[in-house]
């Protein structure tokens, strides 16, 4: 029977998992029927396999539903909770399931025949409760799927620009933000500080004197990595223009001696500002490149070798075969409620200590990175700093 596309995303039984479950059909045969709608198979795809491999004639029930929408809904409700599916696999499956939900979401509001009201409250997932925001698919996909919207926008992201690792993540074998990381790590490029000509620094300052620039601003838009070089040619450049009024010959009486001691004392004032920033700005490098940066990068790389040779209690094959044991979908019928109950307890506790049974080869630990001097880090700052300023500037326009 053909299965429905949606069905058919989620992974089936295979290897050693899927002889025990045809052993388990031939001994005890099927416990639920095999469910369709319309002549598509739509949830039992895994018993319909084992009950041929097991030459067992499988049971179907035919179930309705008000349209594709609620179907796709159903879909979702029950594979979700059967497949042990990590947080990454589940936002990229949303992905997959994008297009079909769209359309069906679509069709839906169609039939609704324009009606909002209509159209709105059969926008509602199944088994979800009320949607957030009824008629927005990444919305649906993040409540059906039980992710966050956040890792459903990774998803979308790493699908787009790195199908490779989109598979990967679809697979296991990398995380979502492992994949996320990779995609930045690759758009990355090496920063230079450009050298500050006399007339790039004149336009600078003039930019924030004359134009009402705020300094961080100013160094996004003239690619400086630093804000602390702004600050030295605005108050250069401040300096100047108030030495030029003090001297300009061509205005010989427009300063009484009082106002050119006070000019004087300015200039004198802002280049002791300068000088003290630059002063500043050299010894918090210094000491940043020469103890903090070295020391704490040390104290990292100690902890990242201990973690290298972190080691398990099994392989990842045998912790799967057990925990897969403990799901209660891979043992005989329990008419007892609370065994069933306390062997689901079982599973997830199990599932808790993947940490702990595995080694750190089959089980990476996620790291973060940390700038190993001034100028990266430099270079971090002004790289968010002009991110928050763009997208400010397109939430303004």
């Amino acid at each position: 029977m053909r299965a429905h596309p949606v069905a058919a995303l989620f992974p089936s039984l295979e290897g050693a998992d899927f002889d025990q479950f045809v052993a388990d059909i031939r001994e005890h045969g099927p416990r639920e029927p095999i469910k369709t709608w319309n002549g598509v198979l739509i949830d039992g795809r895994n018993r319909e396999r084992a009950c041929k491999a097991a030459g067992i004639e499988p049971r179907h029930k035919e179930i309705k539903f008000a349209d594709e929408y609620e179907a796709i809904a159903y879909i979702i409700s029950e594979n979700l909770h059967r497949r042990h599916l990590d947080t990454g696999q589940r936002a990229m499956l949303g992905e997959e399931l994008r297009p079909r939900l769209a359309a069906a979401a679509k069709q839906r509001q169609k039939a609704a025949g324009g009606d909002k009201k209509s159209a709105k409250a059969k926008s509602v997932p199944l088994n979800s409760g009320e949607a957030k925001r009824s008629g927005e698919v990444d919305h649906q996909l993040a409540d059906m799927l039980k992710v966050g919207h956040d890792s459903m926008a990774k998803a979308h992201k790493i699908k787009a620009e790195a199908p490779e690792l989109a598979a990967k993540v679809r697979s296991g074998e990398i995380t979502l933000h492992a994949a996320y990381t990779a995609i930045k790590e690759k758009k990355r490029r090496p920063h230079r500080n450009p050298e500050i000509t006399p007339a790039k620094e004149e336009a600078l300052a003039r930019a924030v004197l004359d134009d009402g620039m705020s300094l961080e601003d100013a160094s996004a838009s003239f690619a400086l990595g630093s804000v602390q070089v702004a600050k030295i040619a605005v108050a250069k450049e401040r300096a100047r223009r108030e030495l030029k009024a003090a001297t300009d010959p061509a205005i010989p009486l427009s300063m009484s001696a009082q106002e050119r001691l006070d000019a004087a004392i300015r200039r004198a004032e802002h280049k002791l500002e300068v000088d003290f920033e630059l002063r500043v700005q050299r010894e918090l490098k210094r000491a940043l490149d020469e103890t903090v940066l070295p020391a704490y990068h040390r104290e990292l790389d100690e902890a990242r070798e201990i973690i290298k040779s972190r080691k398990g209690l099994m392989d990842r094959a045998t912790y799967t075969k057990i925990r897969n044991c403990l799901h209660s979908d891979r043992i005989a019928p329990l008419k007892d409620a609370a065994l069933s109950k306390r062997f689901d307890e079982a599973f997830h506790l199990f599932s808790k200590l993947e940490n702990l049974l595995l080694d750190e080869k089959e089980k990476p630990t996620e790291s973060t990175q940390v700038p190993r001097t001034w100028a990266e880090m430099m270079k971090a700052r002004m790289s968010a700093k002009w991110r928050r300023a763009h997208s400010n500037m397109q939430n303004r326009y």
